[in-house]
């Protein structure tokens, strides 16, 4: 899924983009800080990130979105 990422913020389209995913916590969250790197500068780019355990020094709302694991709600 990052390399489509990648792929589309490369292309110059700012067309809406919105990124799911789910991780225990930061510690384990695949390539957290290079999508978090990708997102800071494209308007369009919503990422709704869970994490079922967050671990202390994961802020919310800086590292992940919600808290819990991603259910059809």
């Amino acid at each position: 899924m990052v390399s489509m990422l990648e792929t589309i913020a490369n292309s110059g389209h700012d067309f809406p983009v919105h990124y799911v995913h789910g991780a225990e916590n930061g510690r384990v969250h695949a390539m957290g800080s290079h999508v978090r790197d990708i997102a800071k500068d494209w308007k369009s780019f919503r990422t709704a990130i869970f994490y079922g355990n967050p671990h202390v020094r994961d802020e919310r709302g800086i590292y992940f979105d919600h808290d819990g694991y991603i259910t059809v709600d």
